[in-house]
């Protein structure tokens, strides 16, 4: 799994396409998330605009990879059924000063 961190517009974007099959179109899941896929359904990319403010885990494909990386990158997840909400994360967020820790890497694999 690849990614990529746009810290200018806050955005990170995940490729789950190891194969590098061909964009086709996108599904926004709610104004926060947009998921890429290739013309046979496969999600191949998930596009998460203001990371800083934690991400929403529900209907995301590939969840648990997901989490796992953003939980290496020390961004905040959450769910819907949280109490947490996103501005709260925004506050924690800043809190501990972790958006260092993610905009001094543009671009990895894991």
């Amino acid at each position: 799994m690849r990614y990529e961190y746009d810290p200018d517009v806050d955005a990170l974007y995940i490729h789950l396409n190891p194969e590098g099959k061909p964009y086709d179109h996108s599904f926004d899941l709610d104004p926060e998330c947009c998921v890429d896929y290739a013309r046979d359904g496969l999600p191949i990319g998930i596009e998460l605009p203001c990371v800083s403010s934690g991400v929403k885990l529900d209907g995301l494909p590939e969840r648990e990879r997901i989490k796992w990386l953003l939980s290496e990158l020390r961004v905040l997840c959450y769910e819907r059924s949280d109490t947490v909400s996103r501005s709260r994360c925004r506050d924690v967020f800043n809190l501990l000063s972790i958006k260092g820790t993610i905009s001094g890497a543009t671009s990895q694999h894991f």
